[in-house]
């Protein structure tokens, strides 16, 4: 019997990996012991990254939204570890790492947030909070909602017009707070944080406001419910029972067109995965990186890089029902391939003579 060590930290951002890791343990022959990496004692770069030890060799899971390795800190660990993948994968990024190092970076995919009965992220919640929220989400609910069935769905025929979905979150700019005393380029980075959230927040707003303009009943969409919100734009603000993860995930699954925008950092966004997931029709912005199988623009997903291309991309899918159930047929197939949890880790670790 295969056996393996997961070294975990309790971050959200990791749950949807672990999930996998479990799942696939109950499901094969493969013994795992799951650690959580108190005080980091493994000394990984970052909290969002998961290491997995078997055959005297180790394998680090990069689920962060972006975190560059081409620096000191970044080398020394790629030195330490035979395998690494990233979420946010682009290989322009890590320019400058030696080729053996590049080498042994791989895309690893989309995520999004995900759990599963027994997952050891969930084990043991400590403090009154986490005690408390834990009982919240099992008596609504809500944790039955993270589970891996609910976010699937197979490719469906349309039933008169399409429907658009496009419900997001705004991002505070105020939020980062600049540090006199930090170095120069970390303080032009948190000047770049403040700007593309800004972007983030105008072309959200914008392409709302003209989908409900164009597509009326046919359009569902708006912001979360925030402080910021408030302030920034209260036309468009979602009642919560609207976005409410277990009635915003069945909403979603309704729709026919769904609309993806770039996250923090330029990540993919996590609703981007959980379309995927339900073999829904997808508009999204242009990736900035990579993920593995050929999930490819006008086949997949139709591309946008500004507020007016993804009108036109809208356009195009709400006026051609036969496309739209081809995307979800195709992206139904890449889900069962790629992405659905389990089969995603093990297209992982079948990679470990560095073979695509």
């Amino acid at each position: 019997m295969t056996r393996m060590t997961v070294y975990f930290n309790r971050e959200g951002h990791v749950s949807r990996l672990v999930s996998a890791l479990f799942l696939l343990s109950k499901a094969s022959e493969i013994h795992i012991d799951f650690v959580e990496n108190t005080d980091n004692f493994r000394n990984v770069p970052h909290a969002q990254i998961v290491e997995v030890e078997v055959d005297q060799r180790t394998i680090a899971f990069d689920m962060c939204d972006a975190f560059a390795l081409n620096n000191e800190k970044g080398q020394r660990y790629l030195e330490k570890v035979d395998l690494y993948f990233k979420r946010s994968y682009n290989k322009t990024i890590d320019l400058g790492l030696p080729e053996e190092a590049l080498h042994k970076i791989r895309p690893y995919g989309f995520d999004y947030y995900l759990t599963c009965p027994g997952n050891p992220l969930d084990r043991k919640p400590t403090g009154a909070k986490a005690i408390a929220r834990k009982i919240v989400r099992d008596i609504t609910g809500y944790s039955a909602s993270t589970y891996p069935p609910f976010f699937e769905k197979k490719a469906d025929q349309i039933q008169g017009k399409p429907s658009i979905i496009f419900m997001t979150r705004l991002w505070d700019p105020e939020e980062i707070r600049l540090d006199s005393g930090i170095s120069s380029d970390v303080y032009a980075y948190r000047e770049y944080m403040i700007e593309e959230r800004h972007k983030i927040n105008a072309d959200r707003v914008q392409i709302i406001r003209e989908l409900q303009r164009i597509y009326g009943k046919c359009f569902i969409g708006g912001v979360q419910d925030s402080e910021f919100a408030r302030r920034y734009s209260p036309d468009v603000i979602l009642p919560v029972r609207l976005t409410r993860r277990k009635p915003y995930l069945q909403k979603m699954q309704s729709s026919d067109i769904c609309i993806g925008s770039m996250g923090l950092h330029k990540s993919i966004g996590w609703k981007t995965g959980e379309y995927v997931a339900a073999s829904r029709a997808i508009v999204a912005e242009r990736f900035a990186y990579e993920v593995p199988g050929g999930f490819l623009e006008g086949k997949n997903y139709l591309p946008f890089d500004n507020v007016d291309a993804c009108l036109s991309s809208v356009e195009r899918l709400f006026n051609n029902l036969d496309e739209i159930y081809r995307m979800k047929r195709q992206n139904e197939l890449y889900y069962k391939d790629y992405l659905e949890p389990v089969q995603q880790i093990k297209n992982a670790l079948r990679q470990w003579d560095y073979g695509d």
